[in-house]
């Protein structure tokens, strides 16, 4: 079809895209539906689900000639999912979720590409409101065979969300209208190919630039030994159909390795080495070859983590800059950081960081994460400026697995990118 591209790499790399377990979204169920007989005994014994997050979010940010701020940003919401899972007939199942936000008081923030919430002069949530169908997938996947395969649209996660991310943290998810199939060839060795028609952001369907479409594709290969290691190929092919959005159409392929690796009952090596090149794919007009890596390393003791991590976002110019639009912000809550900052300037992102995360002794269901960074350029070695991320959450006992309550915080302090802000939030979840 004219001014469509099927990447040659992606034979190589093959088949691409996680896909284990049904579905992978972010609803929580009680487990597996019983086996059904025949297609109405799928649906009667097939199985609700349902979850219900408040969150009140603050966001306060330093006004700048360029960027002015009339007030604090308040973002009251309440989202509401509910899902339902057939039970699998000969291998086959359908999920079906629904999502809505509702404000429940303050609304002060701004969704600029959205008309009904560009509240002009307020820090940007991007936490639309409104109902939408959020996940429709059809799988097949029987027990003993190596194949799986489901299509539909579905939250969709490669590695840890840097190229593509489903946006948890925001009400709603991001989710993709996509096609896969997956297969285990045993020993640890996985493989999947993912093709992606559509991305819903996490903008929401109203918003201008909420949903792209595409002609896309995910490839990965993945091993791993329990314990020890994990190590994953992947291939990244974005081609987007808006010529605004050409700019974006790029290749990515890359292979990450992570740990821990035990030393003993207490103690293990935590790691992460994520390499990747990306160059100009499809319509894009730039020409871009620019590397990405993520190295982490640390120990873990007890289940308490410390680490140390250096990222880089490759830059050379101001075309020539590795982009990452399918992923939510990264590297701070804040979200300043989402896509390669400065583009104009080309200057790329080279940030290093430090983490605790773990149990909080004595105070059972309680964890705690700490993170510090400093953000620099990567071509102009310029200090953009350092952020705090803080976070609590606990899991009531003894249901735990249904009620979450949680806080977390983060404050940038500006150098010579962006401006000083602090970004905190409160939140209850409830899963059923």
């Amino acid at each position: 079809m004219k001014g469509r591209t099927v990447p040659r790499g992606a034979v190589a790399v093959l088949l691409a895209a996680i896909i284990l377990g049904v579905p992978q979204g972010h609803l929580q169920g009680a487990g597996s539906p019983a086996q059904a007989t025949d297609l109405l005994s799928a649906v009667t014994l097939g199985q609700f689900y349902g979850q219900g997050r408040y969150r009140f979010e603050e966001y306060e940010q330093a006004s700048t000639a360029a960027a002015p701020i009339v007030g604090v940003g308040k973002a009251s919401t309440f989202r509401v999912d509910l899902g339902y899972r057939t039970a699998p007939f000969d291998g086959l199942s359908f999920f079906a979720d629904l999502n809505g936000v509702f404000a429940v008081g303050s609304d002060l923030y701004r969704i600029a590409t959205l008309s009904s919430q560009n509240k002009v002069g307020f820090p940007t949530i991007n936490d639309p409101t409104g109902t939408d169908l959020h996940q429709l997938e059809l799988v097949w996947s029987r027990a003993g065979s190596p194949v799986r395969f489901k299509i539909g649209r579905d939250e969709l996660q490669l590695n840890n969300g840097r190229f593509i991310g489903n946006s948890l943290w925001r009400q709603t998810p991001q989710t993709v209208d996509l096609a896969q199939v997956g297969l285990s060839t045993g020993g640890g060795l996985e493989l999947a190919y993912t093709y992606m028609a559509r991305v819903h952001r996490t903008l929401g369907r109203n918003a201008t630039d909420g949903t792209l479409s595409m002609d896309s594709h995910l490839a990965t290969a993945g091993w791993s030994r329990s314990g020890v290691i994990s190590a994953s190929a992947y291939g990244l092919w974005l081609n987007y159909d808006r010529p605004d959005e050409w700019i974006y159409s790029t290749s990515s392929l890359g292979l990450r390795v992570t740990g821990p690796y035990p030393i003993n009952a207490d103690w293990s090596v935590v790691y992460t080495a994520d390499f990747a090149r990306q160059r100009n794919f499809a319509h894009n007009p730039n020409r871009v070859s620019e590397p990405y890596w993520d190295y982490e390393l640390g120990v873990s003791f007890r289940g308490e983590s410390a680490l140390l991590g250096w990222t880089v976002l490759g830059a050379r110019s101001a075309t020539d800059i590795l982009t990452t639009p399918l992923s939510p912000p990264f590297n701070g809550w804040v979200e300043k950081f989402g896509p390669n900052p400065a583009v104009a300037a080309g200057a790329g992102e080279n940030i290093r960081y430090a983490s605790l995360s773990g149990p909080v002794p004595a105070v059972p269901g309680l964890t705690h994460v700490l993170v510090y960074y400093e953000y620099y350029a990567d071509t102009t070695k310029a200090h953009f400026g350092s952020e705090v991320d803080f976070a609590l959450e606990w899991k009531a006992a003894p249901i735990g697995k249904a009620l979450t309550l949680g806080l977390r915080f983060g404050a940038y302090r500006a150098d010579t990118l962006y401006s000083n802000c602090l970004r905190d939030s409160i939140y209850a979840v409830y899963a059923f």
